[in-house]
């Protein structure tokens, strides 16, 4: 299952860009607004069925038939022709191998720490609150809702944004916002409207980092398969060692790790964005 999934992330990402290619930015935006949209309607699906039937199964079973339609809608498409990335490296002008290198170990180093901190702290929000005596295990459910609620939104509202503002200006509010939500739960520890407004925040500011993140890369080298697979090393490195991390040190350090860590990733992926900015030359005009 993660390796087609890796295989599925891949494709939609390459087809899109090479689809619209220099406006990709709010198509990329509303692609992934569905993986919000996913994560708040997935759980509903699978515990109504649980409830109805007493069989977890037939909720998956469900989500794979709602998907053969998309399937059969795909395979009807055009697939994007050769000639339209030749046209596509001829506008950006000759590759220069030592920038496209960059431009890749940028991306998948940003989407390493954002991937990370992004699932570690949805994975990690539920017991950070319970350890912290800030919520019982309902309300730490529902808070956990509230921030992939908050997510869907954001990347929701990340659409029409992507048509007026340069996908860097774009990043820094991003960064701002996630930084200022974390700071609001670390700083102000003890409070329950602190954690639910830092939450609801960060989820919100981090909506829109993976698909601009992926539109700044497409901004600066032609974008194929090979070089999107190699960005999702980085998803893939993100999602499986900063969840580990934070779970080895929550226990000596206490729930605050959770925060601690995430602060962390994030501040050295903004570091990791200036130095895409400031070595992975390119142009980031407004659509």
């Amino acid at each position: 299952l993660g390796a087609l999934q890796g295989i599925l992330d891949v494709g939609c990402n390459t087809l899109l860009i090479w689809v619209y290619r220099r406006d990709v930015s709010p198509y990329m935006n509303a692609l992934h607004s569905f993986f919000g949209v996913g994560t708040f309607i997935a759980p509903i699906i699978l515990a109504q069925t649980a409830l109805l039937s007493g069989d977890i199964k037939i909720g998956y079973i469900l989500i794979a038939l709602m998907i053969i339609p998309v399937i059969i809608w795909i395979t009807r498409q055009p697939t994007p022709s050769a000639q339209d990335q030749e046209e596509e490296a001829a506008e950006k002008g000759p590759q220069n191998l030592r920038k496209n290198v960059i431009v890749i170990v940028f991306t998948a180093s940003i989407l390493f720490f954002y991937v990370g901190a992004e699932l570690g702290f949805g994975g990690w929000i539920y017991t950070y609150a319970l350890e912290s005596n800030l919520a019982n295990t309902t309300t730490a459910a529902y808070l956990t809702s509230a921030f992939w609620g908050a997510f869907s939104i954001g990347r929701l509202a990340s659409i029409p944004m992507a048509t007026r503002l340069r996908p860097r200006s774009q990043m820094f509010a991003d960064f701002a916002g996630i930084i200022a939500g974390m700071l609001i739960i670390i700083l102000f520890s003890k409070s329950q409207i602190a954690l639910w407004a830092g939450t609801m925040l960060v989820g919100f500011a981090m909506a829109s980092v993976f698909p601009v993140t992926v539109t700044l890369a497409e901004r600066r080298m032609v974008v194929t398969g090979q070089v999107t697979s190699m960005f999702f090393v980085g998803v893939g490195l993100g999602s499986m060692l900063m969840p580990w991390l934070i779970g080895q040190l929550i226990e000596p350090i206490g729930p605050l790790a959770v925060m601690y860590v995430i602060l962390a990733a994030v501040l050295l992926n903004f570091l990791v964005f200036l130095g895409m900015l400031r070595f992975g030359s390119g142009e980031d005009k407004a659509t």
